[in-house]
């Protein structure tokens, strides 16, 4: 069996194993993205980019005004969302 590894940052450690059947995410700084995956299972994905959470930004700069010091831009992280085949 082969397979490919591509570690694409040591520190945190991120690395994603590409393999026959399935690919395998490794990745130190978020342990909820760490998984293998078999790509039969997959129906189709997509790649959330990073945006702004206004919800929280702006309740954020209301506490801000109120009295306190924590007003600032609350940003979501990217986000590499699956649909699987037995979802739909």
């Amino acid at each position: 069996m082969n397979s490919t590894t591509v570690v694409l940052r040591r520190k945190p450690f991120f690395l994603i194993k590409v393999e026959e059947y399935t690919f395998e995410i490794k990745n130190e700084e978020d342990k909820n993205n760490d998984g293998k995956y078999e790509f039969d299972q997959i129906a189709s994905f997509e790649l959330q980019n990073k945006h702004v959470n206004w919800i929280v930004t702006t309740l954020s700069y209301i506490i801000d005004f109120i009295g306190g010091p924590s007003g600032q831009i609350y940003k979501e992280k990217n986000l590499f969302k699956f649909y699987y085949k037995n979802e739909y």
